[in-house]
């Protein structure tokens, strides 16, 4: 049975090795209409390792991450052979010259080719002949021993704490009824601030110990078979201190693994509307898409997780959409109206200040305690539904047990 899972799981670890043949094949293609001729190929290869990824549950939390990546794989390839129209990598040197021999012309094409299929933010493509020294011990130390580290906080440590705050969770800690906040705002007992202050922050930490953990791998496989430098792996994540203000968040905290190839999608789309580059309804369309395709990437991936309401994700990053240009409308009309009445200084001081900080920390955690639950809340009430169904059937089969040795002690008797 074990064997049959791992066999299943290599299901759509080939439909993606497929689908990159197709990407290398078009790459290479002399010009887009053969580029345009091969999608459909590669289309079909990516959407089927996205709909088998399932079987990668083996592994907890891989199969999620497999939907989400293969999703910003899929967008990603799209930009760059059809927006961008990237050509084939070009080697430096002709073989005449003898600085490149032909046995190593198809490793640096292979290497070239590489660099442009996993790396949609497109980091370092012209850096071939870099040979300025890396600390490689340093690199692998720094990303393996963060890795029991992320694993004793997410399975022992936040646990061991939230259990300790509040036990165990209720559907009635997370129903319908909670998912409402302002209405309700003189009902919230201590209970609810604390479920739902842990809701609004958990997912941070989550999503960064997955993703930065299978960040730390990819970037050690990859280093310790020479195909990339340590220089090619940089930080997923930016420093917490620049989170402040919730465009800071998204912009200077967050992953920007999606930026590139989903805002070329609303550059082109921006274009075909005739919107003006650079003018502010242009630069709102391609936010727009980017938080737009965020979402609709999270609830492809919900949805084949079997999840229930995946609309909740799409909603919910363009909400963060709403709230980063009201912020923006917001700090634009303040600063504004500063320099008009000539305390522009004074307005940068308390914005660098501590309470500039408070303020900008303070407004992030609103949003997300007052957002988070309306897309979280919803799949952990099924989940405390399906816990408390268990807990009932436990019960009253333990209370079978204990009837029929009562009658078999009376019979006895």
């Amino acid at each position: 049975m074990l064997q049959k899972s791992y066999t299943s799981a290599l299901v759509p670890v080939a439909h993606l090795a497929c689908s990159s043949v197709v990407f290398c094949l078009s790459l290479h293609c002399p010009n887009q209409i053969y580029r345009w001729l091969l999608l459909p190929f590669f289309l079909f290869f990516s959407i089927s390792s996205f709909t088998t990824s399932r079987s990668l549950g083996i592994v907890t939390g891989l199969d999620s991450l497999w939907t989400v990546a293969v999703s910003l794989y899929i967008v990603h390839v799209v930009s760059l052979l059809h927006i961008e129209k990237w050509p084939a990598p070009q080697l430096k040197h002709s073989f005449t010259q003898g600085a490149v021999s032909p046995n190593t012309s198809w490793y640096l094409d292979l290497r070239g080719t590489y660099r442009l299929w996993g790396n949609p933010r497109l980091l370092n493509l012209k850096r071939d002949n870099d040979n300025a020294a890396e600390s490689y011990t340093i690199f692998f130390l720094l990303r393996l021993l963060r890795l029991p580290i992320y694993w004793y906080l997410y399975t022992k440590l936040f646990p061991m704490i939230f259990s300790e705050a509040v036990f165990v969770i209720y559907s009635e800690d997370v129903g319908p009824e909670q998912q409402i906040l302002l209405r309700r705002l003189g009902q919230i007992t201590a209970r609810e601030v604390l479920i739902r202050g842990h809701t609004a922050i958990y997912w941070i930490f989550e999503a960064v110990v997955l993703l930065d953990s299978a960040n730390a791998l990819l970037a050690c496989f990859f280093v310790a078979i020479g195909l990339d430098r340590p220089s090619d792996w940089p930080a997923l994540f930016g420093s917490p201190v620049s989170a402040c203000g919730l465009r800071n968040f998204w912009s200077k905290f967050w992953h920007t693994l999606a930026t590139r190839p989903y805002a070329n999608v609303g550059k082109a789309v921006a274009s075909a509307l005739g919107l003006q580059p650079g003018s502010f309804a242009h630069k709102s369309f391609v936010a727009f898409v980017v938080f737009g395709f965020s979402g609709l990437s999270h609830s492809a991936a919900k949805w084949q997780m079997g999840g229930q309401d995946c609309w909740l994700e799409t909603a919910w990053f363009l909400a963060n959409f709403f709230a980063c240009s009201a912020e923006s409308l917001f700090l634009t009309n303040v600063r504004r109206s500063a320099k008009y009445a000539g305390c522009s200084a004074e307005l940068r001081m308390i914005e660098e200040s501590w309470f500039g900080w408070f303020l900008g920390y303070a407004w992030v955690f609103a949003f997300f305690f007052w957002s988070v639950p309306k897309s979280r809340y919803p799949q952990m009430y099924q989940q405390a539904l399906m816990m408390e169904d268990m807990a009932l059937m436990q019960a009253q089969r333990a209370a079978l047990i204990e009837a029929l040795f009562s009658a078999n002690r009376s019979v006895n008797m």
